[in-house]
């Protein structure tokens, strides 16, 4: 059986371990689905939004003890938006990295195989 639970926000889906922290993780997941397209997305704009320092989102993230960084849920959800894009419309590669947040189509290409274990466009492909 699953232990974990799903923390879910509009486009990003998070497992995480005990039902008690999909509140916390899901008010993260809102910040960076808001901000996907915001180059100025990262921890310390998480912790302004939420209006704590840096060092106690973190502080909170340790005690939560289920989410490896900031950088890698913002990453997360950026290729689970561009996942679903690629699924879901006829967007160019290009036009889905710029949508789902990656600054650099050189980043969004490296990020998404290193994830699924294959390109965008032969992913894409594959859902035909």
């Amino acid at each position: 059986a699953l232990a974990n639970k799903i923390g879910v926000s509009r486009n990003c889906i998070y497992l995480i371990e005990s039902h008690e922290n999909i509140p916390k993780i899901e008010t993260i997941l809102d910040i960076i689905n808001a901000n996907l397209d915001n180059k100025d997305l990262s921890a310390a704009f998480i912790a302004n939004e939420l209006h704590i320092s840096m060092r106690h989102l973190y502080r909170k993230l340790s005690e939560i003890g289920e989410v490896r960084s900031i950088a890698n849920m913002i990453k997360d959800c950026k290729l689970q938006v561009a996942k679903d894009l690629l699924i879901n419309t006829k967007l160019s590669i290009d036009e889905i990295a710029y949508k789902s947040g990656f600054t650099a189509r050189s980043t969004f290409f490296r990020s998404f195989t290193e994830k699924y274990h294959i390109t965008p466009k032969e992913f894409r492909k594959q859902q035909e």
